[in-house]
């Protein structure tokens, strides 16, 4: 475990990698996916991402989002000026993708979950983001790249200093992708395959524009 001060004092993040959470409290009000003050967009985003860039591992499974808004009662229930919960998510899970941060792309989130909860300050609400993974499903950032393993699809790999230590990694990940494919022309598509065979999931090559792509020869030169 770790704890990680943001810069100017806008709050902290716990990184509980080994039991599977990320705990960023951030000490800024959300902003809408419609809001025209894109001044108050990049700050949010700029926080976060400072954040989780601080961060020496990528997520690569699927991985659970849980955000609550702390803010005054009074605000949320007599005013309209707080926003609606929904049009908060994108900026935020959007703070969290990237080559800096720890999230490939916004679908490998599978499960999301947003609440405002009361907080005492009125003139002065918050942001509490909760990442829940599995721990055996993360990389690290240094040499990170992704190679095809079928038409379009790409894993997360290593590309380590030896050649026999990249073989050895992509020959484990194309025993299991092929192990993958066997169950699905035997049992149909079924999101429980990847799952079954502790797969690594795929990514689509177009959502993998800022990483570096190598087909299986790029990778072992």
């Amino acid at each position: 475990m770790s704890e990680i001060t943001l810069d100017y004092g806008l709050g902290w993040l716990e990184d509980l990698r080994e039991d599977g959470e990320i705990y960023l409290d951030i000490d800024i009000s959300p902003v809408t996916l419609q809001s025209k003050n894109t001044q108050r967009k990049e700050e949010l985003k700029k926080a976060v991402r400072s954040a989780l860039s601080r961060l020496d591992y990528v997520l690569t499974g699927d991985v659970s989002f849980h955000l609550t808004w702390q803010l005054h009662e009074q605000k949320r229930l007599e005013t309209s000026n707080s926003s609606d919960l929904d049009n908060i998510l994108k900026p935020l899970i959007d703070s969290c993708c990237g080559i800096d941060c720890v999230l490939v792309d916004d679908n490998q989130l599978d499960d999301v979950h947003v609440q405002w909860v009361n907080y005492y300050d009125y003139d002065n609400d918050k942001v509490i983001i909760t990442l829940n993974f599995n721990p055996s499903e993360t990389i690290q950032k240094a040499k990170l790249v992704f190679v095809e393993i079928d038409k379009d699809l790409y894993l997360p790999i290593t590309k380590y200093e030896s050649v026999a230590e990249r073989r050895e990694a992509f020959d484990l990940l194309q025993t299991q992708y092929s192990a993958r494919k066997t169950e699905i022309e035997k049992d149909g598509y079924l999101r429980a395959t990847r799952r079954k065979n502790k797969m690594q999931r795929v990514f689509h090559k177009g959502r993998l524009c800022e990483y570096e792509m190598l087909n299986k020869n790029e990778y072992f030169e």
